[in-house]
């Protein structure tokens, strides 16, 4: 059952495209999908063939969108079904405390330093200019270089979401994941929104550390993971 309070949330993607995203959106009536620099999200207003359809022809064959489904594979000529993984829509409703830790505002000459980062996790999408230039990015640095990070990924009114959470393999177990995700949520909270975030379910240390941090699950369903083929139907 949908939670009335955070009704925008079951719909996030829909909401940011046709609201703070406009412009980095392709949008028809019953579907939109970010440009294909950005994020691989996708949504629809109904979950129909015509939707569907709407929706293929505003993504280019080949590309690999993401779309909050069903789970189940659709017989849709102009889509691939490659995958459905649970996620988790978790939002933060409550004040927080932020660890004292020496985070800094990540700047032009530290994006290799963030893509390079972004590569090594296989549950963050990996980064590029255009990704990093939508939302504030801190992180720590230590040796010379970005070993965590934390930026802002979808915006709709009202919500932000917290993304790109990654910390060096060589220097994990030291609360910077944490602290980095809070100081974002923080940041968030003062500016009059409210921060939310997505995990997949398998990720169960994600998602153990996020509750932890006071994080509430909001609901989970399936990301349909699809492929653009080549054949047009409209």
């Amino acid at each position: 059952m949908e939670n009335q309070e955070h009704l925008p949330l079951y719909n996030a993607y829909w909401e940011a495209l046709h609201g703070p995203h406009r412009e980095i959106a392709y949008i028809t009536d019953l579907a939109c999908v970010y440009k294909d620099q950005y994020y691989v999200f996708s949504a629809v207003k109904e979950n129909t063939e015509k939707a569907y359809r709407e929706l293929a022809s505003i993504v280019k064959p080949g590309r690999t969108i993401a779309i909050r489904g069903t789970g189940e594979k659709n017989d849709y000529d102009e889509w691939d079904h490659l995958a459905s993984p649970l996620g988790v829509r978790m939002v933060l409703d409550d004040p927080i405390n932020v660890p004292d830790l020496p985070y800094m505002k990540l700047v032009e000459s530290d994006i290799p330093d963030m893509i390079a980062l972004s590569k090594l996790s296989s549950h963050v999408e990996e980064l590029n200019h255009a990704k990093i230039r939508i939302g504030d990015f801190y992180g720590i640095r230590e040796d010379g270089r970005v070993v965590a990070m934390a930026g802002e990924r979808v915006q709709l009114e009202g919500y932000s979401e917290v993304s790109g959470v990654v910390t060096h393999p060589d220097y994990r177990g030291r609360g910077y994941g944490g602290g980095l995700t809070l100081f974002k949520c923080r940041q968030v909270q003062e500016r009059g929104k409210i921060p939310f975030l997505g995990v997949i379910e398998e990720n169960d240390g994600a998602v153990r550390l996020y509750h932890k941090l006071g994080f509430k699950t909001l609901y989970t369903a399936h990301l349909d993971i699809l492929q653009r083929t080549e054949i047009n139907v409209l």
